[in-house]
């Protein structure tokens, strides 16, 4: 970014990025509206200090070692449509490789539609783990642009086929269950009654 209270920002060569901590307070019996507004508010207002180096935020924190492990990448420059104009100089082709030292970064980007990209340390976390993440990531989305549930103790991680999976509804495959459901006992007397006579034989 080019922030015009940064001096000569303009006339800087190369990325003006900085990565700092975010801290939400989720109100579980608030509105979902209410909850993004507040983020919101929270990140405008912490412009301010955009530029405050990770040091110095930590040294004014009681939190003390590594502040995160994850971190979300918002892509809000139109590279596509910047390349697509008529220049003097054209670029035939276009692309880049992201590498993270992060355990989870999240790429956000939005052109025509939103994209959501994830990477990983994959000596912490396995793909099916984050591909799981993946999942939850995408019901929660969902449920938010249908405008199914209105606060946020009512949004679900589970989409249906993982809710199925887990009420042993359904097996991974045809002998594979997470969960095979609810197992009936021949005998139906009550437990201290059974364990007494486990102990009469």
């Amino acid at each position: 970014g080019r922030p015009s209270v940064f001096e000569n920002a303009e006339s800087r060569v190369g990325l003006i990025i900085n990565t700092i901590p975010v801290r939400a307070k989720i109100d579980p019996n608030a509105t979902i509206q209410d909850c993004l507004v507040n983020i919101q508010k929270g990140h405008t207002a912490a412009r301010e200090f955009q530029y405050t180096a990770l040091r110095t935020i930590q040294n004014c924190s009681a939190v003390k070692g590594d502040f995160f492990d994850s971190i979300i990448v918002y892509e809000n420059y139109p590279v596509g449509e910047v390349l697509a104009q008529e220049w003097s100089l054209n670029i035939e082709a276009e692309s880049a490789q992201d590498l993270t030292n992060f355990l989870l970064t999240l790429d956000v980007s939005l052109s025509k539609q939103l994209e959501v990209s994830f990477s990983f340390n994959s000596s912490l976390l396995s793909e099916d783990y984050v591909q799981m993440i993946k999942r939850h990531f995408q019901e929660v989305l969902q449920q938010i642009v249908l405008a199914q549930p209105t606060t946020i103790q009512e949004l679900s991680l589970l989409g249906a086929e993982e809710k199925a999976l887990i009420l042993g509804q359904k097996s991974w495959s045809d002998d594979a269950w997470f969960n095979q459901g609810a197992t009936y006992l021949q005998n139906n007397d009550p437990l201290k009654i059974r364990f007494e006579k486990m102990v009469e034989q």
